[in-house]
């Protein structure tokens, strides 16, 4: 059988459902380890054209109603590149 080797995911949007796999990915234990470059799993890029990481956009409109903004974050996962405030034009297969 051969190696396992990392790969490359680069997540386009940071949105509730991308954030859902990015999930799913952590509690199967599919996420690159970052201190072991080339290992099993996923490395994953997330770009996102809002410059705050996932929320909860089902209850957006609680924020109208006197609910703190950071109560509706979602993100937890602190590994991997991010860049919020990226916005992503075209996408080029390599």
């Amino acid at each position: 059988m051969a190696a396992q080797r990392t790969q490359n995911l680069v997540l386009i949007g940071h949105g509730m459902v991308g954030h859902r796999l990015l999930e799913a990915l952590a509690e199967r234990g599919a996420l690159a380890d970052p201190a072991a470059p080339g290992g099993p799993g996923w490395r994953v890029t997330v770009l996102a054209e809002e410059d705050v990481p996932a929320y909860d956009r089902v209850h957006l409109s609680s924020v109208f109603t006197g609910t703190d903004p950071g109560r509706l974050g979602l993100s937890t996962l602190t590994s991997g590149p991010r860049c919020v405030g990226c916005a992503v034009s075209s996408v080029t297969e390599a």
